[in-house]
């Protein structure tokens, strides 16, 4: 029998992204990577031992390389965007009966898609609000 154990972690997040984009006419093509530093822990009760056992996953460092396609008018950009996601996770087991911790530190892979917008305040600079979803493959 195979459980898996999903967790919605939530925290902060801030790093960098670099990228290069190709406008036709409205419409804009691009490639983009970025690398974040992370504080994200999720906590979870365990399903056959909930007042014994607590899971917990921590993500540290976050990375993406995502592919875009926008629509742009005046100096805005709507845009959507998808590709791969990896992050480093800590997952913790700690059994309160036995006082038994167990951990394991990996780099996870994946994917992420999300969507923003953005408003050029001059050539080449802007100040964008997006929003991204990523999926780890944290089972193996």
């Amino acid at each position: 029998m195979i459980n898996t154990f999903n967790m919605d972690g939530s925290g902060v997040l801030g790093g960098g992204q670099a990228g290069f984009n190709h406008q036709s006419g409205a419409w804009m093509f691009g490639i983009e990577g970025s690398v974040a530093g992370a504080d994200l822990s999720g906590n979870r009760r365990s399903p056959f031992f909930p007042t014994l056992n607590r899971y917990s996953s921590d993500i540290t460092v976050l990375a993406t390389v995502t592919a875009r396609v926008g629509y742009a008018w005046d100096r805005w950009l709507a845009y959507a965007k998808g590709g791969y996601a990896g992050a480093d996770v800590e997952l913790t087991l700690f059994d309160r009966s036995a006082l038994v911790r167990a951990s394991s530190d990996t780099w996870a892979n994946g994917w992420t898609v999300g969507a923003g917008a953005e408003y050029a305040l001059v050539r080449r600079f802007s100040l964008a609000l997006e929003y991204n979803y990523a999926d780890l493959d944290t089972g193996n």
